[in-house]
């Protein structure tokens, strides 16, 4: 059982513009502007990892490339993306460091899970290695990772509750 994330997981994942934003390569946030999130995303999906020139615009006997943007991202979004970019031949990165990133979220909210229902956390981080297709010395630090980065989170939230010691 292979836990990877998938960007139609992505897409269905509902995360923010913002955390998106955060993850994906600059050049597919570029995109995202003219198109949107989720029409980036389904571009990524279908074009992924493949060096495009995108055709100038639709014309009646459709080419392949036409065809292939449209069966990515639509007729509408395949029209304001060829009135942006086309001519210009772009590369439409595969998003490993999103999906990489995502599946270590999963992979922690599991250990917690697990570890939450009474299972020790050596036998959670073997176990979900395993799922997730990781070495358990990588899911180590991925745990560390992520506790790190909570902490660092929580750190930098203000806390209505606390006074300040310099009010009138």
């Amino acid at each position: 059982m292979n836990k990877n994330h998938t960007i139609t997981q992505v897409i269905s994942d509902k995360l923010t513009d913002d955390e998106l934003a955060a993850l994906l390569p600059p050049q597919v946030v570029d995109i995202a502007q003219f198109i949107g999130y989720s029409k980036a995303l389904l571009l990524v999906k279908g074009m992924g990892g493949v060096d495009f020139a995108v055709p100038r615009g639709l014309t009646k006997n459709r080419s392949e490339r036409e065809q292939r943007l449209i069966d990515a991202i639509g007729v509408e979004s395949a029209k304001k993306f060829m009135a942006v970019f086309g001519g210009e031949r772009l590369y439409v990165p595969r998003c490993e460091q999103l999906l990489r990133e995502l599946r270590n979220r999963k992979f922690c909210e599991c250990i917690d899970s697990a570890v939450d229902g009474g299972m020790t956390q050596t036998k959670a981080v073997q176990k979900f290695a395993y799922e997730f297709g990781m070495t358990e010395r990588n899911g180590y630090k991925v745990l560390k990772r992520h506790r790190i980065g909570l902490i660092v989170r929580n750190f930098n939230q203000s806390d209505d509750r606390q006074l300040s010691m310099f009010d009138d």
